[in-house]
């Protein structure tokens, strides 16, 4: 694993408490974290611009999902190759009437798409973060993004490759842009070390991309059998799965699973595109039938990609109302991107805080060695 995922890994777990749309709450069992200081903006369908969120990767087990391809406009990082699909932002897509319906679309279509066998699957996501930087009383925010492309092998005994990429820091919008130019327009920012983390080091979030490394992994490390809910173990069938969770998570911490949580975490495995096609559209399927969860209409995700979202709000400790959201490809049934808001103190969502995103950019199978050439090694490698 490189030093600087563990850092990222590490600076999750940190994360203070004040920084969490429900303070209090307690663990996420879908794994949606945001951080940094979130940007305000205006109504579901508008897309921030370049406005992250620090995700995982891909957290899943044993049997592969379907092979379709589908990528945003935006071009690939440094030494990455594309693989076909969008030129740039999509056109509008029909919208069903209801979330029930679009969800039961989903599930229909997410098991449909191009090849599904090859020596290797292919995923590439992009993450990032806001940052708040600048002096007291000048302070901006920028934009920290990193790609990850991971090679899982579909043969026992192979290692995982990961590819990954620093795509830089920028100022968030121009009013940031502006305060970052009376900074001095600076190329680096440097941040203290995480309070209550004796071992470690300052953070240094450079403007410019960086070069593109990777390391190998056991599959046991990117798939590890923890947590809550063990994902080999997913049911198929959407009541079965309903079961599960909510028994597992009972297990687990004593608590009853809520609908809320239960939405975030069938989100999590509808996006978990290395699950078999079958436990994805059950997870669709068990969305369709939670109560609360509501259609938004059309939206763009954060690279213009347009499709549908489905979201489910919660009024937190805090007083505020706080929404996860599913953004799907209703022509393909893919999930583009989850999404997490503040909506404030009311439940609408005309207007709201962006917490963060993370995109699933692409995922295909190919039969094609894992380019390391491409990129340097980094990290203590392991087969």
């Amino acid at each position: 694993m490189s030093a600087d995922r563990n850092l990222m890994r590490t600076l999750a777990e940190a994360r203070p408490d004040r920084l969490d749309p429900d303070p209090g709450h307690r663990p996420d069992p879908a794994g949606i974290m945001a951080r940094g200081r979130s940007v305000e903006v205006r109504g579901p369908a508008r897309r921030p611009g370049r406005r992250l969120i620090l995700a995982g990767a891909v957290p899943v087990v044993a049997a592969v999902a379907a092979g379709v391809v589908f990528l945003g406009p935006a071009e690939p990082p440094t030494g990455q190759t594309a693989v076909s699909g969008q030129s740039g932002p999509s056109a509008p897509v029909p919208s069903p009437a209801s979330a029930r319906e679009l969800l039961l679309v989903a599930a229909e279509r997410s098991g449909h798409g191009g090849a599904t066998t090859g020596r290797y699957l292919v995923v590439t996501k992009e993450d990032g973060e806001i940052r708040t930087e600048g002096p007291a009383g000048r302070k901006y925010h920028i934009v920290r993004r990193m790609s990850f492309e991971r090679w899982y092998p579909t043969k026992p005994g192979e290692a995982v490759i990961e590819f990954y990429q620093s795509l830089g820091a920028r100022p968030v919008g121009p009013g940031d842009e502006a305060a970052w130019r009376a900074d001095g327009s600076p190329g680096r920012w440097v941040e203290p070390p995480p309070a209550g983390l004796p071992d470690a080091k300052p953070v240094v979030i450079e403007a410019a991309p960086g070069p593109r490394g990777y390391v190998r992994m056991p599959v046991a490390e990117t798939d590890p059998e923890v947590g809550w809910y063990p994902r080999s173990e997913l049911p198929t069938e959407p009541a079965a799965l309903r079961r599960y969770l909510v028994g597992r998570w009972k297990a687990y911490s004593g608590d009853r699973l809520s609908d809320f949580e239960l939405f975030r975490t069938g989100a999590d495995i509808a996006f978990s595109v290395r699950l078999p096609a079958e436990v994805r559209a059950a997870a669709f399927r068990m969305l369709a039938g939670i109560d609360g969860v509501q259609s938004l209409g059309q939206v763009a995700d954060q690279r213009g990609r347009a499709g549908v979202a489905v979201g489910y709000a919660r009024k937190g400790d805090s007083g505020n109302w706080v929404q996860p959201r599913l953004i799907i490809d209703p022509g393909t049934g893919q999930p583009l991107a989850q999404e997490s808001w503040r909506l404030g103190p009311g439940k609408a969502a005309a207007t709201g805080e962006l917490l963060g995103y993370t995109l699933m950019t692409g995922f295909r199978y190919t039969d094609e060695a894992p380019p390391v050439e491409s990129a340097r090694p980094r990290g203590r490698s392991r087969k």
